[in-house]
């Protein structure tokens, strides 16, 4: 593991055991390890699982760092009043929002007097079935980890077509990172009690240009490699061939154009098409073909990300279409 401080300093510390997750309290970050002995969980269709059974080790706060994380210095039971802690993009992907799902099934987080639970709900704000949209609820009732929530179901507090990166207490509030294939990640603060979400930080509030890595030098290939993107994509309408037939990428799309937005490292691909479920207007998708370094980013699978969204209809509802564009 590595910690990385305020000032800079980065420490390593090294596990005896493969690390299986991470939780805080208020004094320590609490490291959990795989330790025999394991047990084999049926899945179906002759599969199976590994399940271990765990250590807790603590790493004090305000305490020195080990140069190794010992499991057998460390307890069987989770350790109380602790918080979940959620690691790398998209945790919730395709989570369904449940009311009543296990605190410890990898979608609830604790804040002060609340625990939250985060995930998708299809129908928020009337919406029909493919109008997907993120959502959190605050419950009040619910005991030590593990325990499930009584009757009372709070309703779910609509955080906008966003997929629900990570979360974590702010106070009694909740801050979510949320992210879309369209935005970069951003986080929100949702209060339980005036049911408010707010951007955070503001436009402006934060400046950490400073504390950026500097832009890498323009790649030789990049005439070449933007060209063949393009060429790539302005494929889509005849994108299945075999046995002498072709078809679009996904049924109903159609009048596809492709261009190039933007100058290196800023440089986008964008598509726009038709698409006959969505009458009157023209559906356009974005692509970074760099990242912030100015390195090659080539934008694998995304056409097959693409034909996913039109296929099961997760697009923003019509309503959103700007000047006859809707972006998906």
């Amino acid at each position: 593991m590595l910690r990385a401080d305020a000032d800079g300093r980065v420490q390593q510390v090294h596990t005896d055991r493969p690390i299986r997750g991470l939780r805080t309290s208020g004094e320590a970050l609490w490291v959990q390890l795989d330790v025999e002995p394991w047990s084999l969980h049926e899945l179906g269709a002759d599969t199976y699982e590994v399940l271990w059974s765990s250590r807790w080790v603590p790493l004090a706060w305000d305490g020195g760092l080990p140069e190794q994380v010992i499991a057998a210095e460390g307890q069987v039971d989770v350790p109380a009043e602790s918080l979940l802690e959620f690691i790398g993009d998209g945790f919730w992907h395709g989570y369904s929002f449940d009311p009543d799902s296990n605190v410890d099934s990898g979608a609830a987080v604790r804040a002060g007097q609340w625990t939250w639970r985060l995930g998708w709900d299809r129908n928020e704000r009337g919406g029909s079935g493919d109008q997907r949209r993120a959502v959190a609820a605050a419950f009040t009732n619910l005991g030590t980890v593990g325990t499930r929530p009584g009757d009372e179901s709070p309703a779910p507090i609509d955080l906008g077509g966003n997929t629900v990166v990570a979360a974590t207490p702010a106070g009694e509030r909740l801050a979510v990172v949320v992210a879309t294939d369209l935005t970069p990640p951003r986080v929100l603060v949702v209060d339980a009690l005036t049911r408010l979400v707010q951007s955070w930080p503001r436009s402006g509030e934060v400046d950490i240009s400073p504390a950026c890595w500097p832009l890498r030098p323009r790649p030789l290939d990049v005439e070449s490699y933007v060209q063949q993107v393009v060429d790539d994509w302005s494929q889509l309408e005849s994108y299945w061939q075999g046995s002498g037939t072709t078809q679009p990428l996904a049924r109903g799309m159609s009048a596809v154009e492709v261009r190039l937005v933007g100058d290196w490292p800023r440089t986008q691909l964008e598509c726009t098409f038709g698409f006959a479920p969505y009458p009157g207007v023209r559906l356009r998708r974005r692509l970074d073909l760099f990242d912030e370094l100015g390195a090659v980013a080539k934008p694998e699978y995304a056409q097959i990300h693409l034909m996913e969204d039109l296929d099961t209809r997760a697009l923003p509802p019509l309503e959103d279409a700007i000047d006859g564009v809707l972006d998906v």
